[in-house]
């Protein structure tokens, strides 16, 4: 089973919130979320590591990173995070290698854009979909999934994937890495992959809980 938990972060929050957050994380982790630019995605990073550590209750300080950047924990959990726009995603499952991705579903976006980091298959399935739209946002979650779960990212590169029904492989490779489309609101493609074929338990966060 992966758990999948979902928060919608507010784009005003006050400061006396924000400095009750930066409490509740060690110091190392609150410096690195410091250095972000942005306030959103500092706000998101911040949240996704607090939702993780309340639903595994771990010290954030035992996060390690791989070769290639991949976050972990020596406990044997895994986990992975994803954000857009104003929603926050965090998974985690005891026994499998996992990766998310969650994407803000824009309507005005340019496909076309797009195709020349997918390959020729990805363009054809969009192509003759019902919705362009909606199927670009499913190939495209489904291949972020796949790179943050095998740990590489986009060294692999998304024109090296295969999509199938529910799996998806990566050029040269046997090893089937498992695909699930969740919507966990409105405007949102979620995908999650794993090295199974698991079920995936979508569970709301409430902000306050988070911080409580």
């Amino acid at each position: 089973m992966i758990i999948v938990a979902y928060m919608s972060c507010p784009k005003l929050i006050s400061k006396s919130f924000i400095s009750k957050v930066y409490d509740l994380l060690p110091s190392q982790v609150a410096f690195t979320i410091h250095n972000f630019s942005q306030h959103q995605r500092k706000l998101s990073f911040l949240l996704g590591r607090l939702m993780l550590s309340k639903m595994l209750d771990i010290d954030l300080t035992s996060i390690q990173l791989g070769q290639y950047g991949k976050p972990s924990l020596p406990n044997g959990f895994h986990f992975n995070i994803s954000y857009s726009n104003n929603l926050v995603i965090c998974a985690i499952s005891e026994n499998y290698e996992i990766g998310v991705d969650v994407e803000y579903i824009k309507s005005d976006i340019v496909v076309d854009d797009y195709l020349s980091i997918l390959n020729e298959n990805d363009g054809n399935i969009i192509s003759n979909s019902y919705d362009e739209v909606e199927t670009f946002y499913k190939v495209w979650t489904a291949k972020e999934s796949v790179m943050k779960a095998d740990g590489r990212g986009f060294n692999i590169g998304m024109d090296n994937i295969e999509l199938y029904d529910n799996y998806a492989l990566i050029a040269k490779e046997s090893k089937k890495w498992y695909l699930r489309w969740r919507v966990p609101m409105a405007r949102y493609q979620l995908a999650v992959c794993c090295e199974e074929d698991v079920d995936v338990e979508l569970r709301s966060f409430d902000l306050l809980d988070t911080v409580g």
